[in-house]
C-alpha cells in the first residue's frame, strides 16, 4: 500500500520525485548568461513614446509598420552572438523568466550617432580610376541556380518549366534552363552590370556607363588563375570630391545630396565623416522586455563557451 501511495504521489507532484513536466513555473530561478539562447516579448520605443518595433500583435498595430502577415511572438535570440544592439544583450544578462525590465539605449550604443566616420582608399578619388577585372563579368548571359519559391513573382508554379521566359524589370529577360525538385537554373541577359553588353571585347573599345565614360585599356590573363582579364578605366565623376584637392576640412554633397566631409588624410587612406541614415540613428531607444524562457544554456556546464574552446 505505501509503494502504491508513493507512485501516486509521484504522478500527482512530478517534481517533487525529480521528474520534469517540461513546464515553466513562476518560481523558476534561473537568469539569464552569456551564450544562452532566450525567448523575449518587447515593446521598442522613442523617448515621445512612439513605438517603432514589438513582439506583440496588440502594440503593434499603433505602429506605422504594422503587417498582418508578420507573426508577432516571443523574439528569439542568443546572447551576446551579435545580432543584437550590443547594449540589449547587456541589458537581458542575469533577468529571470518573467522578470520585466526597461532598457535604455543612447545613440552611441544604439544605431550611432548623427553623424558617422568611414575609411575609404584614396584612390577612389582620383579622376581616373583603374581596375582589372575578370573577363567572366563581361559575359552578355549569366547563369545562377536560385530556389523556385524565388521565382514565384513572375510565373505560377504551373509555368515554372524548362525555356520559359520571365520579365525582370528594367527590359531585362531571363530564361529557365533547367528545373529541379526545389531549384531552377536561370539565364538572364547581363544588361544592368554589364557596360560592354552585346560588344566584342577588345582594347580601346569605349562606351558610357552610369553617365561615365568607360574604356578598356589592356586584356589578358591573371598570373596566378590563368583567367582572362579586363583592365577598365572610367572616369570617376560619382567621386564627391571630383575636380578638387584632397585636404582636411573639404566638404562636400555625395550623389543623394547628403553632406560629406574629409576628417583627415592618413597615408593612402581618406577619413570622411558622413550622416549616418539608419531611420533610428542618433535617437535614444526604449525597450520594455519580459523574458519569457530560456531554451538552452542557462550558463550551467552542458553548455560550452566559444571563449573556452577556441572556436
Amino acid at each position: 500500500m505505501k509503494k502504491i501511495i508513493s507512485i501516486l504521489t509521484c504522478l500527482l507532484f512530478l517534481t517533487s520525485c525529480g521528474g520534469n513536466s517540461g513546464q515553466i513555473t513562476k518560481t523558476d530561478d534561473r537568469v539569464v548568461k552569456k551564450w544562452d539562447t532566450i525567448l523575449v516579448d518587447y515593446v521598442g520605443k522613442l523617448e515621445d513614446g512612439t513605438i517603432f518595433d514589438t513582439s506583440i500583435k496588440e502594440f503593434a498595430k499603433q505602429t506605422k509598420n504594422y503587417s498582418e502577415q508578420r507573426e508577432y511572438k516571443p523574439l528569439e535570440f542568443t546572447v551576446w552572438e551579435g545580432k543584437m544592439i550590443p547594449w540589449f544583450d547587456k541589458g537581458v544578462e542575469w533577468m529571470k523568466i518573467w522578470e520585466k525590465k526597461t532598457l535604455k539605449i543612447i545613440p552611441s550604443e544604439g544605431y550611432g550617432e548623427k553623424t558617422v566616420k568611414t575609411t575609404t582608399s584614396k584612390k577612389y578619388f582620383d579622376k581616373m580610376l583603374k581596375e582589372t577585372i575578370p573577363a567572366e563579368s563581361f559575359q552578355d548571359y549569366i547563369e545562377k541556380e536560385v530556389p523556385k519559391s524565388a521565382l514565384s513573382n513572375y510565373l505560377s508554379w504551373q509555368e515554372l518549366k524548362e525555356w520559359a521566359k520571365l520579365n525582370l524589370g528594367n527590359d531585362i529577360v531571363a530564361t529557365i534552363k533547367k528545373v529541379n525538385w526545389d531549384q531552377a537554373t536561370v539565364s538572364m541577359e547581363n544588361k544592368t552590370n554589364n557596360p560592354f553588353f552585346w560588344k566584342k571585347l577588345k582594347v580601346w573599345l569605349e562606351w558610357e556607363y552610369s553617365w561615365n565614360k568607360i574604356k578598356i585599356t589592356a586584356m589578358g590573363a591573371d598570373e596566378s588563375t590563368k583567367e582572362s582579364t579586363v583592365t577598365v578605366e572610367m572616369e570617376n565623376t560619382q567621386n564627391p570630391f571630383y575636380g578638387k584637392e584632397l585636404k582636411a576640412g573639404l566638404e562636400w554633397k555625395d550623389k543623394n545630396g547628403k553632406p560629406i566631409k574629409i576628417i583627415s588624410i592618413e597615408g593612402d587612406n581618406v577619413v570622411l565623416e558622413m550622416e549616418n541614415t539608419h531611420e533610428l540613428a542618433w535617437k535614444t531607444l526604449i525597450f520594455d522586455v519580459e523574458l519569457k524562457n530560456i531554451k538552452t544554456g542557462s550558463g550551467t556546464e552542458n553548455k560550452v563557451s566559444t571563449e573556452t574552446t577556441g572556436k
